[in-house]
């Protein structure tokens, strides 16, 4: 999946020497930013199911949960606030978060009030103070290319591959306590995926 994680040349490493301890359990500290898909392809037209026609996403909610290790990318047609308050609460699932830490962008803000998260922010424009939350939202770009490049579907499925990397991310294989959507929703499933990428 190379072609998948093409990025620009790598940066100084080593910032995070003195980070706070990771929590141990789910909603005490989760991170969030949006994921703007800037594709040509993605950022026109639309796919029917029955006779409702929906727009294709264009931006995305990333939410990370540090205490489970779980990691949701929510594709959305807009970058409303509506739209942020949707995804906030399917990841949420009706329990309690704690602390919601996010780059300060009003509809994350506006959100986060909306559904009672506690909210603290890193410093606007200075994108190396939400690291956490901008390197899951790369994860989030790698896993949903390398859906794609290992499908060989086009672009237009874009939505749907990012949502199944992070769906088989947070199933895969692991000790039952640490798995993720083990952690959520205190059951286990069998990994399946529509999309074929070997780790």
């Amino acid at each position: 999946c190379v072609g998948a994680k093409a990025q620009r040349k790598g940066k100084f490493k080593g910032a995070l020497i003195h980070q706070e301890a990771i929590p141990k359990e789910r909603g005490l500290q989760v991170t969030g930013d949006h994921l703007i898909n800037k594709r040509i392809q993605n950022a026109t037209g639309s796919y029917f199911i029955g006779d409702e026609e929906i727009p294709c996403a264009t931006t995305a909610v990333v939410l990370y949960d540090r205490g489970s290790d779980e990691l949701e990318c929510y594709p959305k047609a807009t970058k409303s606030a509506e739209h942020t308050v949707e995804a906030f609460k399917e990841f949420s699932g009706g329990a309690e978060v704690k602390s919601f830490y996010s780059d300060g962008a009003p509809e994350l803000e506006s959100a986060s009030r909306t559904v009672g998260w506690m909210l603290s922010t890193s410093t606007p424009g200075i994108s190396q103070t939400n690291g956490l939350a901008e390197r899951k939202v790369r994860e989030c770009k790698e896993g949903g290319r390398a859906n794609l490049i290992q499908s060989g579907l086009s672009f237009d499925w874009y939505e749907f591959a990012v949502r199944d990397y992070t769906f088989t991310r947070n199933t895969e294989e692991r000790e039952a306590s640490d798995c993720p959507y083990f952690i959520k929703h205190a059951l286990l499933r069998s990994q399946t995926s529509s999309f074929w990428c070997p780790r």
